[in-house]
């Protein structure tokens, strides 16, 4: 456990590099972003839970359930 520990101390929280070689100064400018995957099932549910914003406490609703169409 405390391998994991200091394991997960030494990720960068934002894109999950590991620090000692993306935080090193030789590293600066070394970087290049490409444009980002969707997640089609993370649409769907995030529109399912628009749906349900005004719902009383929307921040306790877990689990939301997902299926390919068929």
């Amino acid at each position: 456990m405390l391998a994991l520990l200091e394991y997960e101390g030494q990720v960068c929280s934002g894109c999950g590099g590991w620090l000692p070689e993306t935080a090193a100064p030789e590293a600066e400018g070394r970087y290049v972003a490409h444009p980002p995957h969707r997640c089609h099932r993370c649409d769907a549910v995030q529109r399912k839970q628009r749906e349900y914003h005004k719902a009383d406490v929307p921040d306790a609703l877990r689990g939301w359930p997902v299926e390919l169409k068929s």
